[in-house]
């Protein structure tokens, strides 16, 4: 909905609104010049604005006070932008571009020949108004924000801290600083186990999707033999596609003893049942993250008790950005 009056060659744009989970407002001027959009000079209230939601970018949640400026086909933000919440797949954002193809006259009249429908220079030209936009604003990061990663070593880190973002027009859009992971529930899994987070950072300096980590992780197991825990440390390192992985624990074990601990609870000298433990804990995995999407949950977690034998399904989600319910 809009308010607006035309006064002379400008739309004096007194109040508008628009609903897209959260809301919207606008107000400002825009050149209309010979009956075409011209110049904008809008501010802009966004309060818990469903602002993007596609396979990269899911459910993107922003609030803020961003300024619009330049023209419908070149335009410019500037401001403030806090991301609410949100989840980054960055699997999908590294997708490859397909290429649009081009349609020949020979193409169109074989599509009028067979459908019956003329096709124009309209049907056939598409615009999109986030190429063509110019960018340049602080990203305030909530903790419900997390970027996520469903093939091996499948992940779900939480976020928090600020960025700088910028974006030419038909240009990539450009991420720079340093943000925090959360570790009351960000893990990675490895090995079939799902290692929480402790700490970590993860840098930006460019496409959002080359992002470099450091970051830290832990299993604790009981040993089934001596009854004691056995820390398990995993330090990640590196970018997207390029992550190293380095496994360590509290005991100074060898590598074939940690991966023995990790699968059975026991030292590498009791070898039966790691192929067995290692596939069903990675049949849970792909249980836990199917119920999770379908759920529209934040959080679904299987946990095996080694000691009784029990189940114990875990559920969470974000009631808001400060109030996390299990």
């Amino acid at each position: 909905t809009a308010e607006a009056t035309l006064v002379d060659n400008v739309i004096q744009l007194h109040h508008a609104t628009l609903v897209s989970d959260g809301e919207m407002t606008a107000q400002g001027t825009i050149e209309f010049q010979e009956l075409t959009l011209g110049q904008f000079d809008i501010d802009l209230i966004l309060d818990n604005f469903r602002v993007v939601d596609n396979l990269e970018y899911d459910n993107m949640i922003v609030s803020g006070t961003p300024h619009l400026s330049g023209t419908i086909t070149r335009p410019v933000v500037t401001g403030t932008i806090q991301v609410e919440s949100g989840d980054i797949y960055v699997e999908n954002a590294i997708a490859p571009d397909f290429e649009v193809p081009t349609l020949s006259q020979r193409d169109l009249n074989k599509i009028e020949q067979v459908f019956g429908y003329r096709v124009t220079a309209e049907d056939t030209t598409t615009f999109v108004l986030f190429d063509a936009l110019s960018l340049d604003a602080n990203l305030d990061i909530q903790r419900n924000t997390w970027i996520r990663q469903r093939t091996n070593p499948e992940m779900a880190i939480q976020i928090t801290g600020t960025l700088d973002t910028f974006k030419e027009p038909f240009g990539d859009l450009q991420l720079f600083g340093t943000i925090e992971v959360v570790p009351e529930r960000s893990y990675i899994e490895q090995f079939g186990r799902r290692f929480d987070m402790t700490a970590g950072t993860i840098t930006l300096s460019g496409p959002p999707e080359g992002f470099r980590i450091n970051a830290q992780a832990e299993y604790t197991v009981r040993d089934q033999e001596g009854g004691s825990e056995v820390t398990i440390t995993l330090d990640i390192q590196g970018q997207q596609g390029n992550l190293e992985l380095a496994l360590n624990s509290d005991l100074g074990l060898s590598n074939a003893d940690i991966v023995s601990y990790i699968a059975t609870g026991r030292m590498s000298n009791i070898t039966l049942g790691v192929g067995r433990d290692l596939a069903l804990t990675q049949l849970t995995s792909m249980v836990e993250n199917f119920a999770g999407q379908e759920l529209g949950l934040d959080v679904v977690e299987i946990e095996f008790d080694v000691e009784t034998g029990g189940t114990q399904l875990v559920v969470g989600e974000y009631v808001s950005n400060d109030l996390f319910v299990a």
